[in-house]
């Protein structure tokens, strides 16, 4: 939450960047005061049904759903930055909705709470346990499923730990918004903004004051970037300084089911995640002195990335995701893993207080913990990771094409249109933060030769088509 760009910096920035959004038939309700609830639709189906709450809402019950009594529901959202949140849940609609089989919309819940911080995260259960496997809130988008709905919070069973009082199929998502993530807080809205341009990816909207950017990241953990670690806050490895951790049962649809460490080995359900090799005599006392653990706890199924100084600052990867179409989208960019194999994977964040390895690390993406993050938008490489964990999105329509590569001479005849059944077709392209070529790499030398100029500008009505050049870095002819 720092490295906030100046006014004069991020005018310069603005000008040096061609970039813009088109807003694709977004409709926000004017009155939208707490307890509110909305339908999120695209093209005649609701993918997201979304219940608002706050301090005007506020009873014991339900301040504990979203976190505590004395924390929970400690303010009201305005109807600006509800506006913004939905807005965040349109640009999902729009990667979603074409590719979804959806029988009934996903459930989210919303609440305010007094921390520095803002969360959104899935609940899933079958027979009354915790699951990912199978993911009932990912299947609502891709399989049909259908679950328990709930008209409120109160109508949720209980949880304890990780079960739930019912048998039900139950799945919902769950949002808090804390207050004063920004240095320049608004006392109206709580440090919150809800931005109307957003032809600027620059820091600002992305660290801890605008709504929409900040909850668009947010929802994605929720959706499924997310390995859903079960750490035990209460319990520490003997002789260590950080908890007992461990991976829960997940399909090979899941994000875990794709991760891999610094030795090229891949997480497996239930695996014990330590810091080091050396750890395992901690689980073995552990276990010893914790014997209700034993049957879950194997010391055989370890997961090891490397907690130290060194490896969060060497640049090698420690912890990374691959997956078909993470491999067909790098298209042979690799990067150095921390035994110094190359590999086709993107980096995943490592060690905070605990394992997050929820955190896509390319620079400046929009699903890192990066300082700084230029992007609103997911880039084609965080889309490809949505589709290797079994969402059906259509990539092209939101880039024309990607180059990840360093140190290119060529020639991209890959134009940038409408798209109709897979294929790109004559029209304008007016996917939100569509992008005709985006280039990660370094040192290229690009020719362009296909037509990305197809896009209509609306000034006033904001409908921009975005083509994103990374001018600083490449040389384009």
């Amino acid at each position: 939450m720092k490295n906030f760009l100046s006014s004069k910096k991020k005018k310069s920035l603005i000008s040096a960047i061609l970039a813009g959004i088109c807003f694709s038939g977004i409709f926000f309700p004017e009155n939208v005061e707490a307890v509110d609830q909305f339908n999120i639709d695209w093209n005649g189906k609701t993918l997201f049904n979304v219940k608002y709450y706050g301090e005007s809402d506020y009873t014991e019950s339900r301040a504990e759903f979203f976190i505590s009594k004395t924390a929970g529901l400690n303010y009201d959202l305005s109807s600006e930055l509800k506006s913004g949140l939905n807005k965040a849940f349109k640009w999902w609609a729009e990667i979603l909705g074409p590719g979804a089989n959806i029988s009934q919309p996903a459930q989210y819940f919303v609440g305010t709470y007094s921390i520095q911080n803002a969360e959104a995260f899935s609940e899933s259960f079958k027979n009354g346990i915790s699951t990912r496997n199978p993911n009932f809130f990912s299947r609502i988008f891709q399989n049909g499923q259908t679950v328990a709905q709930f008209n409120n919070v109160e109508d949720i069973p209980q949880k304890t730990g990780n079960q739930i009082n019912s048998t039900d199929d139950i799945a919902y998502g769950k949002i808090t918004i804390g207050q004063y993530l920004s240095p320049e807080p608004d006392d109206d809205n709580y440090g919150w903004s809800n931005a109307t341009y957003y032809a600027s990816p620059t820091s600002e909207v992305i660290v801890g004051r605008d709504i929409s950017a900040v909850m668009f990241h947010e929802i994605g953990h929720s959706l499924g970037i997310d390995p859903n670690l079960f750490i035990d806050t209460e319990k520490k490895w003997p002789g260590k300084n950080y908890y007992v951790s461990q991976f829960p049962d997940f399909d090979e649809k899941t994000f875990s089911a794709h991760l891999y460490n610094q030795n090229g080995e891949k997480a497996s359900p239930k695996a014990i995640v330590l810091a080091s090799e050396d750890d395992v005599s901690a689980v073995k006392q552990f276990i010893s002195e914790n014997p209700d653990y034993e049957k879950d706890f194997d010391p055989e199924n370890i997961f090891v990335v490397d907690n130290t100084e060194s490896a969060k600052k060497s640049g090698k990867a420690y912890l990374y995701f691959a997956g078909d179409n993470v491999t067909e989208v790098l298209d042979r960019k690799t990067f150095t893993r921390g035994d110094d194999q190359k590999i086709s994977g993107i980096p995943i964040n490592l060690w905070e207080n605990y394992p997050d390895f929820c955190h896509i690390e390319l620079e400046r993406s929009m699903m890192s913990h990066q300082s700084y993050r230029s992007y609103i938008n997911f880039m084609e490489a965080e889309l490809a990771i949505l589709q290797d964990i079994g969402y059906n999105i259509d990539r092209k329509n939101f880039y024309g094409r990607s180059i990840y590569n360093d140190g290119l001479t060529l020639k991209n005849y890959q134009g940038f249109s409408a798209r109709k059944n897979g294929e790109y077709v004559d029209g304008y392209n007016n996917s939100t933060f569509g992008i005709g070529l985006h280039v990660y790499g370094s040192n290229n030398n690009i020719t362009q030769a296909g037509n990305i100029f197809r896009f209509k500008f609306y000034r006033h009505k904001q409908r921009i088509s975005r083509i994103f050049y990374e001018i600083f870095k490449n040389e384009y002819w």
